[in-house]
This record gives structure tokens, sequence and C-alpha cells, in this order.
């Protein structure tokens, strides 16, 4: 869920912030289009962001989101 949810916020402030800042309901329908495709797309990726999840060491974060 909280993949999808990301990922959907992500692609919608693109096309936001490209558009001229505008958020209409045609840009809110598209964010419920992008939260089904993130949601398909968290699928494809469940388990490697399970393993991932199970060894994670929080001490070591800062440097993960430093790689993205």
């Amino acid at each position: 869920m909280t993949f999808a949810t990301t990922y959907a916020i992500g692609r919608v402030a693109q096309r936001y912030y490209a558009g001229g800042r505008t958020l209409d309901a045609a840009r809110s329908s598209r964010r419920s289009r992008a939260h089904g495709r993130g949601a398909a797309t968290r699928a494809s990726y469940r388990q490697q962001i399970e393993q991932q999840a199970a060894t994670i060491d929080t001490r070591s974060l800062v440097s993960l989101v430093k790689k993205i």
C-alpha cells in the first residue's frame, strides 16, 4: 500500500509541477490510475521488497537514501 501510494504521489507531482502548478479533477483521476499502476508495480517487486526489508539495518538508512 505504501509503495503504491508513494508511486502515485510522485507521478501526480511530476504532472502537477510540469503542467503549471494546477490540479483539477482530471489530474485527480490520474492519481487514481497512477495508484493502480503503482500497486501493480509493487506486486512485481514484492519479493525483492520483502527480502530487503527483512535485512535492513536502520543504522544505514541515511546511506541508502543517499543512493537514491
